[in-house]
């Protein structure tokens, strides 16, 4: 019974992290992709998504001062 219980845990275990570890992989794909197009690095800019009556508009700004 110990045995079972322990393989149901192993298994349970490295099921639930391959997601998270795919997850990961995925999210620094989107990161790099995004930093390309964009032409700056989205972790040294801070976005701000501002809404108006007749649309929006994102407002990026440099996290550093010496940062042009």
């Amino acid at each position: 019974m110990k045995t079972t219980a322990i393989g149901f845990i192993l298994v349970l275990c490295c099921a639930t992290s391959l997601p998270a570890q795919e997850h990961a992989a995925h999210g620094a794909a989107v990161d790099n992709r995004g930093d390309k197009v964009m032409g700056f690095s989205h972790e040294k800019t801070t976005h701000h998504f501002r809404l108006y009556k007749d649309g929006g508009a994102i407002e990026v700004e440099a996290n550093s001062r010496d940062d042009s």
